[in-house]
């Protein structure tokens, strides 16, 4: 109507645009109403472990109770039981050293930490439509994947040690990645489509 304003506070910026006409310039709106845009990005390493949930505006954490703290809290007495190690000497910042074959047990100790970090998320994230990402160092992620499958994991992930990552460094990185991904998901449904429309399907 004539002589009518509002104001609104949006999650992002805009070019200043003059336009004419008998109703409100809504076009730059439409891309804040795609569909698709939320996240959840699992941030782990041996000394903790988080779960954010994102859209292309911000990332906020989410409190589960049923997801470990770390890989000590997340093993327990199972670790104690499962591993040999030298009650001393002890190495740096007074950790145990492993006894006999270190490589071996290690791995055994954080494939039962990640399927413990797996377990919770399964039921949680499976039926979502909303992608998966994991942050941490290159050697986590194949043992994650073994216990959490595939199925809305985006293979694609963010390299590092994520405890030395603010929330807002995680955002940055994850974003592009998320993008990319769902413009492959979109151009996927528009090949079926086109591909179904054709045989009059």
């Amino acid at each position: 109507k004539q002589d009518f304003s509002e104001t609104y506070r949006l999650p992002s910026t805009f070019e200043p645009t003059v336009e004419i006409a008998g109703q409100f310039l809504v076009t730059p709106l439409i891309w804040l109403l795609k569909p698709g845009q939320t996240f959840y990005l699992l941030a782990v390493s041996q000394n903790s472990c988080r779960l954010f949930r994102g859209t292309q505006f911000e990332i906020e954490e989410v409190d589960s109770a049923d997801l470990p703290k770390d890989l000590d809290s997340a093993l327990g007495w199972w670790r104690e039981r499962h591993l040999n190690f030298h009650s001393h000497p002890k190495g740096q910042n007074d950790a145990a050293i492993y006894h006999g074959h270190e490589e071996d047990d290690k791995s055994i100790d954080l494939a039962a930490y990640l399927r413990k970090v797996a377990q919770p998320l399964k039921p949680m994230l499976h039926n979502r439509a909303a992608p998966l990402l994991f942050a941490g160092v290159e050697e986590l992620f194949p043992i994650f994947r073994d216990a959490y499958g595939v199925q809305g994991l985006i293979e694609e992930r963010i390299a590092g040690n994520p405890d030395h990552m603010s929330d807002k460094e995680l955002h940055q990185r994850v974003w592009p990645i998320v993008e990319r991904h769902i413009a492959e998901w979109t151009g996927q449904i528009w090949q079926d489509y086109h591909a179904a429309r054709n045989q009059d399907q």
